[in-house]
């Protein structure tokens, strides 16, 4: 069920969708927006964490637990500390694919909400490719800067962690 908006042709879930929203009353709010993008996020999230789940494997968290910590603990000291490289996927990977949500964006929010997207869309249509051209640089900068802003900060943040256990062994 969780990878169905990614075998159902979009334009197809997003009618259904639409009609479904505009029966809940969530048609052109904010909240309506972020369900639908959460819609088409969601298969990749979820595909990206359980494949990385499951390269780190359940020892580890059996481990834990077998020396005394609490489930809680195990989660969070060693289960989400070995799986940050996929949640880190997961994140961005979310986040590409929500900033190229236009179509769900435009039918869900009812036009009231103008994403770079949405605003490219019509100057594509309209054949000014000129400036369709300058949205997808600013389009490209918007979503590749926060990315690579993230990527630096935790890599550098991996170096320190590395840098700090060597230093403890010598």
């Amino acid at each position: 069920m969780i990878y169905l908006p990614l075998i159902i042709p979009g334009i197809a879930l997003l009618t259904n969708l639409d009609f479904v929203m505009i029966k809940l009353g969530l048609n052109g709010r904010y909240f309506g927006i972020i369900v639908v993008h959460s819609l088409f996020c969601l298969p990749y999230a979820i595909k990206l964490l359980s494949d990385n789940f499951n390269l780190v494997g359940p020892q580890y968290a059996q481990a834990s637990q077998n020396l005394g910590a609490t489930r809680w603990q195990t989660f969070w000291q060693i289960t989400l500390p070995l799986s940050k490289n996929g949640l880190q996927g997961a994140i961005m990977m979310t986040y590409i694919v929500s900033m190229t949500q236009y179509l769900a964006t435009l039918l869900v929010g009812e036009g009231n909400y103008l994403t770079l997207a949405v605003r490219m869309f019509p100057f594509t249509q309209a054949g000014k490719y000129q400036l369709a051209a300058i949205y997808a640089i600013v389009f490209m900068l918007v979503t590749l800067l926060p990315l690579f802003l993230i990527d630096s900060w935790l890599t550098r943040q991996r170096r320190r962690q590395a840098n700090g256990i060597s230093v403890e062994r010598g």
